[in-house]
């Protein structure tokens, strides 16, 4: 949620080529309607090992994982020279924690078939995930990208190794590639836009959050990047509908405090949505304190109090920043921020708005 990145999931494996006649019934279905279509076909051919992959690939992608591992194990069983199954079977592993047995599933998958794209997909995100290798996972995204180009994820997964290295160019590269092959991906727009945030291209930014909210609007993640955005930007009214419909999706006490400072700075009297939206949160922990601020209930010192944990007290720094702004303090304002901005992680949403005030500010 602090974070500002949209990160990649395990993906179950489609139907096989080879098999794609024999479950046309509900290989490219989901949902109730895929899980109906596939116990009819298991039913007309219980002996096909197909059909129950594609049934545990619809389960996996409900959240089901474990009628999917029971579907990935009775495929196995019938045809167990077909790779695809592992692969499930693998993401199963993984989402139940039993990594080395995920990585052993992946293994054994490219065993049977070396050319299996999504196999190295996924191997290389438990490197990445659970072995934090870096190198080995990008040599899997690239050898997926080699046996199938159109692998949208794999450029997606690149993308984030470059990034994180901080090799933008080559990671706004990935993205666009996946771009063109797909261009319905919310999550490839918020992640581009969240590295021209940090760059402080925030027109650039914009249209790509933007286009997120268009493909996915009920996403409060996206919603939210929106407003911030917005927000560093100077664009207040526009950020404070954008946090109004973050807070519609979810309570989130994070956007309640930034909804209050976008309102704000556009003088508008904020404190009575502020305390109504409050009165709905289900715990005071932090940043609750930093909403007492605001209301006028706790003052900067005991508000850094209440921050025990460490990226906490640079979040208070912020938002004592920002009460310093709204309060016409200039040059608290600006120590502050400079706090949070020198100790913020800086995939930290107070991190890039602590330096597009601190901008603000030199004005």
């Amino acid at each position: 949620m602090r974070k500002i990145f949209v990160t990649g999931l395990f993906l179950a494996l489609g139907t096989p080529p080879a098999f794609a006649d024999a479950a046309d019934d509900c290989s490219k279905m989901s949902g109730d309607a895929g899980i109906f279509a596939c116990d009819t076909a298991i039913r007309n051919d219980p002996t096909s090992a197909v059909n129950f992959h594609n049934r545990g690939n619809i389960y996996y992608n409900k959240g089901d994982v474990d009628r999917a591992f029971a579907d990935y194990n009775r495929s196995i069983e019938l045809n167990p020279k077909d790779a695809a199954p592992y692969v499930g079977r693998g993401n199963v592993y993984f989402v139940k924690g039993e990594t080395d047995r995920a990585l052993a599933e992946y293994n054994r998958s490219i065993e049977l078939d070396p050319k299996l794209a999504l196999a190295y997909r996924n191997r290389g995100l438990f490197y990445r995930n659970n072995k934090k290798d870096d190198d080995r996972a990008l040599a899997d995204y690239s050898k997926a990208i080699e046996l199938d180009p159109k692998l949208t994820v794999a450029y997606n997964d690149r993308a984030e190794v470059y990034r994180d290295s901080g090799d933008t160019e080559r990671a706004l590269a990935e993205y666009r590639k996946s771009i063109e092959l797909d261009p319905i991906q919310p999550d490839v727009y918020s992640n581009r836009g969240a590295i021209y945030r940090n760059k402080g291209e925030y027109g650039r930014a914009v249209n790509e959050f933007y286009a997120s909210t268009l493909i996915a609007p009920d996403n409060f993640v996206y919603a939210w990047q929106l407003g911030l955005v917005q927000f560093d930007r100077g664009g207040f009214k526009a950020a404070s509908v954008s946090f109004l419909r973050a807070i519609e999706l979810k309570d989130d006490p994070y956007t309640m405090l930034f909804r209050y400072l976008a309102r704000s700075r556009e003088n508008e009297q904020a404190g009575a949505e502020l305390e109504a939206n409050a009165g709905r949160l289900k715990t005071k922990e932090w940043p609750f304190a930093a909403i007492e601020l605001y209301l006028g209930k706790r003052s900067p010192a005991a508000t850094l109090d209440a921050a025990v944990k460490p990226d906490s007290t640079c979040e208070a720094q912020f938002y004592i920043g920002q009460w310093q702004v709204l309060k016409g303090d200039k040059s608290a304002a600006e120590a502050a921020l400079k706090i949070a901005a020198d100790t913020c992680p800086k995939d930290f949403t107070e991190y890039s708005s602590a330096v597009a005030e601190l901008k603000r500010l030199k004005r």
